[in-house]
């Protein structure tokens, strides 16, 4: 998060495009919007739209996501995980009891597996779910956004969801991309081959 806390770790864009209908697009984010995790899903993953200021709440009006004329949101995204090592040993376990109670020495591979899957998604269900939260801030007048991950794990997810519930473009902003829209591709270019000759050796 650094859009309220103040930690300035922000990956910047630039939008091609507006939505057609900002109605619309409220519609498309909550549709879009954070839904916790099903436990007989079977998922260890889910990601949507919460509230910047509030991650629980997944009531969108143009009221609560626009600040003046910056729309302000957060993508939320919960994971559980079990360590393998963690199935195993309980595994070893389930195993051995299962081998007592039906007197037994071994079990089939098959059937090793399917207590392994059992116990996994046990396991996954009694877990609690890992918490992570980043906003985005979008001035719709400058059509510039900055978003406060640079973790590919949640960049990824909120380009996706990003461009399906906008329907615009997120171009990733860089010195080269500035250059090019305030100067020109030209003066850009040039500006680029400037930075090139800058990692040369000049003894070389």
């Amino acid at each position: 998060m650094g859009a309220f806390s103040g930690s300035v770790n922000a990956r910047a864009y630039r939008i091609v495009g507006v939505p057609d209908n900002w109605d619309t697009a409220i519609a498309e984010l909550t549709r879009s919007r954070f839904k916790e995790l099903d436990p007989a899903s079977g998922r260890d993953k889910t990601f949507g739209w919460v509230q910047a200021e509030n991650p629980f709440s997944t009531e969108f009006t143009k009221e609560s996501v626009f600040y003046g004329n910056c729309l302000v949101l957060s993508l939320r995204m919960d994971c559980v995980s079990v360590p393998p090592a963690q199935v195993k040993f309980h595994l070893e376990k389930l195993v051995r009891e299962k081998l007592k109670a039906e007197g037994r020495e071994h079990l089939a591979k098959k059937e090793r597996q399917e207590l392994a899957e059992e116990l996994r998604f046990e396991m996954l269900r009694r877990a609690l779910p890992q918490i992570r939260v980043a906003e985005f801030v979008w001035d719709t007048e400058s059509n510039r956004l900055w978003y406060f991950s640079r973790s590919p794990a949640m960049v990824d997810p909120f380009e996706e969801l990003f461009k399906e519930c906008f329907g615009v473009q997120l171009v990733h902003e860089s010195p080269y991309t500035v250059a090019n829209a305030l100067l020109g591709q030209e003066k850009a270019d040039t500006m680029l081959e400037w930075e090139r000759g800058m990692l040369v050796d000049p003894e070389d």
